[in-house]
């Protein structure tokens, strides 16, 4: 720090530090000069304290998953057939309840860009977020009433209106234009409130650089570990009050409709607290003008501009300045000179989501078809007889697994990797989740033979009309388990993976773009479930899992030959970038050995990757 001279920031000078103060009156805060964003030192760099404002938004997110989770977990349930032995439901076959159920995601995976529009262009972040959780509300209040039996049959299970079933249809699009709507604005917003300050602090004698983008880092572990968490307890909770009162589903929506007025409340309460951004103007509108100007401008006029072969979109050259243009063309360009090169950074970073959409159709099985593999198996919690858990109740395994892993591998498993050099970069991790994707559908593949083959009902038939003494299969539901422990594993890795990737490569002020663009990849899969949805039934469930499987094995090669290069550009450019805030000296792609200069700079920027 020599070569800045530091002087001392009171706390009173930085009222958005206000909460790093409180918590730690004992710190020695300085500000650091920065130019363009990157600071000149060598200092390790950790995460700051996360604001008070945030937790507001974190607790919300809570709040709006245990609805989200809670509501949806039964909604296999509630449409497929009738058991004897298990709740009441409105007596549709299993295919039709995988359909609902992959309409239902595709459509709350579609709508975050109407959000993300909204937002950006029109009401800004809070009055989005607060006109959609409205609509949200609605929708939940809607399948709460239709969803009150008229009463019981013979055999005490609910019996529902006609009502019911057109109503749950209803609030399938009604909440989904709510959490779209919502989706793409949380998590900006929730980023929004960590100060951009870069300063540095002093602790045990030694001094750190805090930096705003591991604050956001840090930031995000709490929001995903607040969803997983709002999950595992809505799931939980939710599938219990489903077998009350012979099957009456309105009590498991009535709580996640109570727990979403209690989200609109706590993000309400945080209002004074926040840091308002006001809309700019749509960023996904102005990027879809700025590529339409760029493609007519390159087929009128291909030679106004030279191109290296092999350029990602390059056509977005054409959206720049050129020189000798006439001012028409200049007055049609309403992006400034650094937007295209900003836009291509974008793209880039999303280009890894089209095929994406194959391993989100092997998560996606955790919400429909293995709900219903579990109901042809033992659910007796001992694994014999007696008391049964219901069977939507084994999806939980997923947030606990995750909420158990999250934290191994953030605080133990990365850091080793790190300490002992072991380069695990974004497109290994998520071709990794691939692999543990394809993994667990082979699994689940296996398992649905395995019930096939123990009987005694090998009609596929769990219904017996006449005694109704045996409504499974002899296999215990634990054998299930580890699918879920490996989608979990697999989410650590592609999911997680994916989202830090665009984020981290998008810039600052396309981060709600890419945030919408983001959760494409789910609702295409979706639609490929949708479509896939006639051959979730006996007796080729087997085959629906395998051909999944396959389909994602063959994925991660494909995803790795495609994008494997894309790590070996992030070394090069971390470090560049520590070599050059050292003084000089770079690592031009493809040279092996490299200098000692660079060398010394890659082991730097190594480890400050997990420094906290």
């Amino acid at each position: 720090m020599a070569s800045s001279p530091a002087t001392t920031n009171p706390v009173a000078a930085q009222p958005s530090q206000l909460t790093l103060a409180e918590k730690n009156p004992d710190e020695h805060i300085m500000r650091v000069p920065t130019e363009d964003g990157f600071l000149k030192t060598t200092l390790p760099r950790i995460a700051g304290v996360v604001p008070v404002a945030a937790f507001f938004i974190v607790i919300n997110e809570f709040c709006e998953r245990f609805a989200y989770y809670g509501g949806s977990g039964v909604f296999q349930n509630y449409v497929s057939a009738r058991r004897p032995q298990k709740p009441g439901s409105l007596g549709h076959p299993q295919s039709d309840a995988t359909a609902l159920s992959n309409f239902f995601t595709f459509f709350a995976y579609a709508t975050p860009l109407l959000g993300a529009v909204v937002a950006d262009q029109y009401l800004g972040k809070f009055k989005t977020i607060l006109y959609f959780s409205m609509i949200y509300l609605a929708g939940f209040l809607l399948l709460t009433i239709t969803s009150i039996p008229t009463g019981h049959d013979d055999i005490g299970l609910a019996i529902y209106s006609g009502a019911a079933f057109p109503g749950y249809v209803i609030s399938l699009i009604v909440i989904g234009v709510g959490t779209g709507g919502i989706k793409s604005v949380v998590s900006p917003m929730c980023a929004d409130q960590v100060p951009q300050q870069v300063y540095t602090v002093t602790k045990n004698g030694k001094q750190y650089i805090v930096d705003p983008d591991l604050t956001v880092q840090h930031l995000y572990n709490w929001f995903y570990w607040s969803i997983n968490v709002g999950a595992m307890i809505g799931q939980y909770v939710c599938t219990r009050l489903e077998t009350n009162d012979g099957g009456a589903f309105w009590q498991a929506f009535l709580l996640p409709t109570c727990m979403f007025v209690l989200s609109i409340a706590i993000f309400l309460l945080g209002y004074k607290r926040y840091v308002h951004v006001p809309p700019g103007g749509s960023v996904i509108l102005e990027a879809w003008r700025c590529m339409r100007y760029g493609q007519i401008r390159r087929k009128a006029d291909p030679a106004a501009v030279q191109v290296p072969a092999g350029t990602n979109f390059g056509f977005l050259e054409w959206s720049k300045p050129i020189p000798g243009e006439s001012p028409e063309e200049s007055g049609k360009r309403t992006w400034s000179d650094k937007f295209p090169q900003e836009l291509r950074q974008t793209l880039k970073a999303c280009s890894i989501f089209p095929l994406m959409s194959i391993y989100w159709v092997c998560y996606s099985q955790i919400t429909n078809n293995l709900v219903s593999q579990a109901g042809q198996m033992n659910c007796a919690w001992n694994g014999k007889d007696g008391s049964a858990m219901p069977n939507d109740l084994v999806s939980i395994l997923d947030p606990i697994a995750l909420v158990l892993l999250i934290p191994i591998f953030d605080a133990g498993v990365y850091p080793f990797l790190t300490r002992h050099k072991i380069e695990f970069g974004y497109i290994k991790r998520i071709t990794l989740g691939f692999l543990l994707g394809a993994l667990a559908m082979a699994y689940a593949a296996i398992t649905q033979q395995l019930i096939y083959n123990r009987g005694p009902n090998f009609d596929y038939s769990n219904f017996d009309p006449d005694t109704a003494a045996q409504a499974y299969n002899d296999i215990s539901v634990y054998v299930q388990f580890p699918a879920y422990v490996l989608i979990a594993l697999s989410e650590i890795f592609a999911s997680i993976g994916s989202l830090e990737y665009s984020y981290t490569h998008a810039p600052k002020n396309m981060k709600c773009f890419v945030s919408a663009l983001a959760l494409l990849p789910n609702a295409v899969s979706s639609l490929i479930g949708l479509f896939l949805s006639p051959a979730a039934k006996d007796p080729s469930l087997t085959w629906m899992y395998a051909g999944t499987g396959i389909a994602a094995f063959f994925s991660s090669i494909l995803f790795w030959f495609m994008f494997r290069r894309f790590d070996d550009e992030d070394r090069v450019l971390k470090a560049n970038a520590v070599a050059n805030e050292n003084g000089g000296g770079s690592i031009a792609d493809g040279d092996a050995p490299y200098n000692n200069k660079a060398a010394e700079a890659m082991a730097e920027a190594e480890d400050r990757v997990h420094v906290r």
